[in-house]
C-alpha cells in the first residue's frame, strides 16, 4: 500500500507589486481619441482619458463596447485613427491581458519562462518571488502546460511585477482566480503605489480597488458620477424597461 501523504495546509498567496518611483505629470493621456477596425465605422470617437499615478479607474460597459480596445490604444498596441495619446517618456505601464495564456511559452517552465524574459537573477531568486504569488515548490519547474487556469494567471501576474510598472493596465484581471488569489490581488492592488486602470465584469474587485467609474458604450468613454452599484442599478432598470417595451 502506498504511504499517504497528509493534505497539504491552505496555501497563502499575496501578490506584491514592486515600489513605484515618481514620475512628473503628465503621465499618460488620451486626447479627442478615435478609432475603428474599419474605415469610416469607429468604434470609438473623441475619447478623452487622463491617468495620473493615483488614479483607480474601472471602466465598465457592455461586451463589444470597446473596452480592450481602450487598453491596446493607451499602451500602443494600436494607433488611433485620430487624436492624440501623449505619455511620459520615462513611464514603464503593465499590461494583464485577458487572453494572458498566450504570452506565456506552455514548453517552458514558470521558473524558465522568467529566466529568458527577465534575466538577471538566479533560479533560486524566481522560485522565491513565483512563490509570493502562490506558485509554489515543484510548480514552478513544471511545464506551464500543465498548470490550471488559475496558476497561469498568478504565473502572468508574477512577470507583470518584475516590469517595475508605473500604471498597471488590467483586462478582466480576476479570470481564473480563485477566491483567496482575488482577495491578495485586491489587497496588493490597494497598496500599489502607482496608477490602475481596469477593465472587468467583478462588481467587488472594483469596489475594493477602484474610486473612479468610467462608462464605454456607443462609441464614447465618459465619467460615470456615483458607486459601481449605483451603474448597476442603472443598467438593471435600462434592461427592465427595454423588457417593457418589447412586451408591448
Amino acid at each position: 500500500m502506498p504511504v499517504l501523504e497528509a493534505p497539504e495546509s491552505e496555501y497563502t498567496v499575496h501578490f506584491k507589486f514592486p515600489e513605484v518611483e515618481k514620475l512628473s505629470p503628465p503621465i499618460i493621456q488620451m486626447d479627442n481619441v478615435t478609432f475603428g477596425y474599419t474605415p469610416g465605422k469607429p468604434l470609438l470617437r473623441n475619447v478623452d482619458l487622463d491617468v495620473q499615478l493615483d488614479s483607480r479607474i474601472g471602466i465598465v460597459g457592455p461586451n463589444g463596447a470597446g473596452k480592450t480596445t481602450a487598453l491596446k490604444l493607451l499602451i500602443g498596441a494600436l494607433q488611433p485613427s485620430s487624436g492624440l495619446i501623449s505619455q511620459n517618456p520615462r513611464l514603464r505601464m503593465g499590461f494583464f491581458a485577458q487572453h494572458h495564456v498566450d504570452a506565456l511559452d506552455l514548453n517552458a517552465s514558470a521558473v524558465g519562462f522568467m529566466a529568458a524574459k527577465f534575466p538577471g537573477k538566479s533560479d533560486e531568486e524566481y522560485r522565491r518571488h513565483l512563490g509570493a504569488f502562490g506558485i509554489t515548490g515543484m510548480t514552478g519547474l513544471q511545464k506551464m502546460e500543465l498548470l490550471s487556469g488559475g496558476q497561469k494567471s498568478r504565473v502572468a501576474f508574477a512577470c507583470l511585477s518584475l516590469t517595475n510598472p508605473h500604471i498597471l493596465v488590467l483586462d478582466e484581471p480576476s479570470n481564473h482566480l480563485d477566491i483567496e488569489a482575488m482577495d491578495a490581488l485586491s489587497e496588493a492592488l490597494q497598496k500599489f503605489q502607482g496608477g490602475v486602470l481596469m477593465v472587468s465584469h467583478d462588481v467587488t474587485m472594483l469596489q475594493n480597488v477602484c474610486t473612479s467609474l468610467w462608462v464605454c458604450d456607443n462609441g464614447t468613454i465618459e465619467h460615470f458620477d456615483g458607486t459601481v452599484k449605483d451603474y448597476k442599478r442603472r443598467i438593471t432598470a435600462q434592461a427592465n424597461e427595454a423588457g417593457v417595451v418589447q412586451a408591448h
